[in-house]
């Protein structure tokens, strides 16, 4: 028995699992929306580019859930259909696509699980996958997790510590 579970702690992460074939369906500068069918569901992929999130350009949020009609997705929605590793493996496709695609056009990539059991599933999808030599995964306590390029990592450190400084100075005045 201990045998599997440590089997599975080495896959929780890894984006190797066969994945699903996946479409884009919308390009632009603000927003960008792939979809994939697996076995049992229809999914659907979301960036969103927040430029005024803290104060820095490009910044984008990726979301996904289970498409319920043409224009309703199911953010809370989990597969339990076995499907977990290629579901996880083929969203981390789509953001490696996107990241291609928009390259020079990203400061960050804010993800958020709809629950702690989430948020620590997709972190470790995330580190296992973007902890190199180009980008690398950063934990925002209140936030959720950021992706950012390394040669940018920096300004967002920078401008994060910006925007705590000016609530604090804010709540002085209080």
């Amino acid at each position: 028995m201990s045998f599997s579970k440590n089997i599975l702690l080495k896959e929780i992460g890894d984006a190797n699992a066969k994945s699903f074939d996946f479409n884009l369906l919308d390009d632009s500068d603000l927003f960008v929306k792939y979809q994939f069918q697996s076995n049992n569901f229809l999914y659907k992929v979301y960036f969103n580019n927040d430029s005024t999130r803290k104060g820095v350009n490009n910044n984008w949020s990726v979301t996904f859930g289970n498409a319920t009609s043409d224009v309703e997705t199911n953010f809370d929605a989990t597969t339990n259909k076995g499907e977990l590793f290629s579901v996880m493996s083929t969203v981390i496709k789509i953001i490696k696509d996107f990241i291609k695609r928009h390259k020079h056009e990203i400061d960050s990539i804010y993800f958020k699980g709809t629950s702690d059991k989430r948020d620590k599933l997709y972190s470790q999808f995330m580190l296992k996958n973007f902890n190199n030599s180009e980008w690398k995964t950063i934990e925002d306590k209140d936030k959720g997790f950021i992706l950012t390029p390394v040669n940018k990592q920096e300004l967002h450190l920078t401008e994060s510590k910006k925007f705590i400084n000016k609530i604090l100075n804010e709540s002085k005045n209080l």
